[in-house]
C-alpha cells in the first residue's frame, strides 16, 4: 500500500507491522522500537510496543480495536475488555499512550471507567459533538488517544473519515519535566 510506504519513509527506517486478525495494526514511529507484543485477553487482542525517544526516555504505546456493542452480550464483552485493558495498562512501568478505534461514545460508562481505573487523560479536552455537513448528524468520535499524566498533550486535532461520521484524532505529546522526563 502506497500510504503505508509513504508513512514509513517519512517517520523512520524501522517499521514494525504485526497482523494478528482482520483488524491488523501497525506502529510507525520516529523513535526506536524496543519491544513489540500482541497481548490477548478477555476476547481482545491489542498491539503493545515499547519505544525509546531521542532523549532516551522509554514509553509504551497500546493500539486497540474494540468491536461495536450491538447487543447485550456485546455490552458485557466490552466491560470485560475494559477491565483487562485497564489491568494491563496499570502493570506497565513506563508512561503510556493508549490509542485506537474503541467504538464507544465519549460519554460512555466504559470510557469513564477506563479513565477512572487507569488515571489516563483524553487528548480531547471538553469535547462536545458538533453537527456535520455529511450524512451523519453528528461527527461522533470513536477513535481515541489517552495518555498517562506523565505525558502532556501539546496539540491535537480531528481526522474526518468521510460521510459515515467516524471521527479520528491525532496528537502531539511531550514528557512532563516534573516526572523526571525531558520534553521531547
Amino acid at each position: 500500500d502506497l500510504r503505508v510506504e509513504l508513512l514509513a519513509s517519512a517517520l523512520c527506517d524501522q517499521v514494525e507491522r504485526i497482523g494478528f486478525d482482520l483488524f491488523s495494526m501497525g506502529v510507525y514511529s520516529r523513535y526506536k522500537l524496543i519491544k513489540a507484543d500482541t497481548v490477548s485477553a478477555a476476547d481482545l487482542s491489542w498491539l503493545q510496543v515499547t519505544l525509546r525517544s531521542n532523549r532516551r526516555d522509554t514509553f509504551a504505546v497500546a493500539s486497540v480495536f474494540l468491536m461495536p456493542q450491538i447487543n447485550p452480550s456485546g455490552y458485557e464483552l466490552v466491560q470485560n475488555q475494559v477491565s483487562q485493558l485497564s489491568r494491563s495498562i496499570n502493570s506497565l512501568v513506563y508512561p503510556v499512550l493508549l490509542m485506537g478505534d474503541l467504538n464507544l461514545l465519549p460519554w460512555s460508562d466504559e470510557l469513564f471507567r477506563l479513565r477512572q481505573l487507569t488515571g489516563m487523560l483524553d487528548v480531547r479536552v471538553n469535547y462536545l459533538p458538533q453537527p456535520s455537513s455529511g450524512d451523519a448528524f453528528f461527527n461522533v468520535p470513536v477513535d481515541y488517544i489517552y495518555h498517562t499524566p506523565s505525558i502532556a498533550a501539546t496539540a491535537h486535532g480531528e481526522i474526518n473519515k468521510g460521510k459515515n461520521g467516524h471521527l479520528g484524532v491525532w496528537g502531539n505529546f511531550q514528557f512532563k519535566p516534573s516526572y523526571g522526563l525531558a520534553p521531547d
